[in-house]
């Protein structure tokens, strides 16, 4: 079975997040993807089943901080590593 990938605008729409967040969610290791020879950026559906994944664990905490979410978009810092794109087991 082939994999089903979303361009960068389809991601963003389904995220509803801009393209800006998108590339400093790539750049941070938040969400993987795909780079084409060409330049464009595409995601696979594991890709963004991993993300949703990530939001629902990271939910809980998110509502226990005490902080309030405006937007239903939360800023989520990650260590940077030199070759790894995956999200850290302990962000």
């Amino acid at each position: 079975m082939i994999e089903q990938h979303y361009t960068d605008k389809e991601f963003c729409a389904a995220f509803k997040i801009n393209r800006s967040t998108s590339a400093e969610w790539r750049e941070q290791g938040i969400v993987g993807y795909l780079k084409l020879p060409n330049g464009q950026i595409r995601y696979s559906q594991s890709h963004v089943d991993a993300l949703k994944k990530f939001q629902q664990e990271a939910s809980p905490a998110l509502q226990n901080s005490g902080r309030s979410v405006k937007g239903g978009v939360v800023n989520i810092s990650v260590a940077k590593r030199s070759n790894n794109r995956s999200v850290a087991e302990n962000a």
